[in-house]
């Protein structure tokens, strides 16, 4: 496993300088934070735009399934251009390489089979826990939406787009050129990516954790954002189909 997660996703040398490394750990930082709070502070003018449109009927907290629809698609589009923007500025030492590139299929199954074993254990995990198989903001969402196909379009394919462009294709490329190296940067970018799922509990945030290692090392493995891209919708778009059997059910 060290030799496949110790190659390089892209093709320029990593940064071996101490200083240099840490300069660009920093950066990434940085960047991370603006983009993630620009991100937060659009979503935020969306709801406040959309609940003055409705009256002040809606509240920061209380996202319903239409209004997160609204705020993931006007949203999305905006943050990838300033992420596009972003990784122009001449500020590392080497290019930003998304990982826009032909996959092994091979490779793509092995780590859809990897997902279809994550998914089939996590009510057992859960169980284990004494957490609910079905998450309850998932279910309010989608209970909620009276545009089912555009929520469904929203979660399974807008937001993950995104954070993998932004967290499997920007930060890993960037941080894996320096003294972080490919499980250092994994790790980090699992860790912030699982913290901004703050509408999650303890419980959730830490499997969200797990499921980043896996996207992470799926990006690393494949040298391809695509297949991390690919395995985030599958599981979002079961998710979305299992919520939608309980409601069902529940019915």
């Amino acid at each position: 496993m060290n030799n496949w997660l110790s190659r390089s996703i892209k093709p320029q040398e990593p940064v071996h300088h101490a200083l240099l490394s840490r300069c660009q750990i920093g950066v990434g930082f940085v960047i991370s934070f603006a983009v993630l709070s620009f991100y937060n502070l659009l979503q935020t003018a969306v709801v406040v735009l959309y609940s003055q449109w409705l009256g002040g009927g809606v509240s920061l907290g209380g996202f319903d399934g239409n209004l997160l629809t609204l705020v993931i698609g006007v949203s999305t589009p905006i943050a990838l251009l300033v992420i596009w923007q972003v990784s122009r500025l001449q500020i590392y030492e080497a290019p930003v390489h998304f990982g826009w590139c032909r996959f092994s299929l091979a490779r793509l199954m092995f780590w859809l089979v990897v997902l279809a074993g994550f998914i089939l254990s996590y009510p057992y995990i859960a169980q284990w826990f004494d957490q609910p198989a079905v998450n309850d903001f998932v279910i309010q969402v989608v209970s909620s939406s009276n545009y089912l196909a555009l929520t469904a379009l929203a979660v399974v394919l807008l937001a993950p787009v995104f954070e993998e462009v932004f967290f499997r294709g920007y930060l890993i490329s960037v941080w894996q050129q320096t003294s972080l190296g490919a499980w250092g940067s994994i790790l980090l970018t699992s860790l912030i990516w699982s913290l901004i799922h703050f509408q999650y509990d303890v419980f959730e945030i830490s499997v969200i954790f797990v499921f980043g290692l896996i996207l992470g090392m799926a990006r690393i493995h494949s040298g391809s954002i695509w297949v991390p891209l690919i395995m985030h919708c599958v599981f979002n778009g079961v998710t979305l189909v299992l919520v939608m059997s309980h409601l069902n059910q529940g019915n």
